[in-house]
């Protein structure tokens, strides 16, 4: 035929910062004209954030109220994928380093050395593996289920009792779903089915998870929706304009992040 193999070109690359101080600090996207910078979240004590990126952006963080003092700057170079804010150890120092130390309480020190642990984890990981650690080590354990996805074409069988809809409930009936509720909205053996009445008689829902990729694991599910469900989920998408991406969230508390020209995308939200 006349297709041909081509290499994507496409050199995007993403970036996670991570702030080892007991200081709240503001991430900025450098644009390097000579204009203020581009907000991007802000890193509370010991947290992290991220960003898409491209090879030789720069950001650099300030402090929460001063967003004139720069205290630290990267370039992004991959295939570096993580990068460290660490003011506490002074690298040549090790007085100021342990007057850093000394001055951080019994929590935040606990806080900063599983953040030194990580790090130093991470190195070897990178000598080991030729890639980025991108979580927090020792990981916690999976919340969820994770099936394995070993080859392309592996299948999974799974059954549940959250059967189909097939009918739709009448509004009245229907109210958000808490967050906060979590595992108590396991559905047990013994526990009645909610909205019952328009559901399936079928005891049980079997769906067969097919790998289509194993790295980044994804997974093919067949009638994983009813049409009832599918005209539901449209019917909430109606009336919903797309709006404008912006670059930061809503915690940066500024006017100016919400757009950039660097970000051209439009998206929504469906509750």
């Amino acid at each position: 035929g006349s297709k041909t193999r081509s290499k994507p070109k496409h050199p995007g690359w993403a970036a996670k910062f991570i702030n080892m101080s007991n200081k709240r600090v503001r991430l900025f996207w450098d644009p390097r004209n000579g204009g203020p910078g581009s907000p991007i979240t802000i890193l509370q004590p010991f947290e992290a954030g991220g960003t898409a990126s491209f090879p030789r952006h720069e950001f650099y963080v300030t402090p929460y109220e001063d967003e004139q003092e720069i205290l630290h700057r990267w370039s992004i170079s991959p295939p570096q994928a993580v990068y460290y804010y660490d003011p506490i150890t002074v690298p040549g120092d090790e007085e100021a380093t342990q007057t850093n130390l000394d001055n951080l309480s019994v929590q935040e020190f606990e806080s900063y050395r599983r953040h030194v642990d990580n790090r130093d984890f991470a190195k070897h990981y990178f000598n080991f593996t030729g890639r980025e650690y991108l979580s927090m080590y020792p990981r916690n354990k999976p919340s969820h289920k994770i099936w394995r996805a070993d080859y392309f074409g592996q299948e999974h069988w799974v059954t549940t009792r959250e059967t189909h809809f097939v009918e739709h409930p009448q509004l009245e009936e229907l109210s958000p779903i808490k967050k906060t509720e979590g595992r108590k909205r396991v559905l047990r053996d013994d526990d009645p089915r909610l909205l019952q009445q328009y559901r399936t008689q079928e005891p049980y829902l079997n769906m067969t998870l097919k790998v289509l990729s194993c790295a980044p694991r994804a997974f093919e599910i067949n009638n994983f929706l009813s049409q009832t469900e599918v005209d539901h989920i449209m019917y909430l998408t109606t009336g919903m304009e797309l709006h404008r991406s912006t670059t930061a969230g809503e915690e940066t508390g500024t006017e100016r992040d919400q757009t950039r020209n660097t970000r051209t995308s439009l998206n929504t939200w469906v509750y």
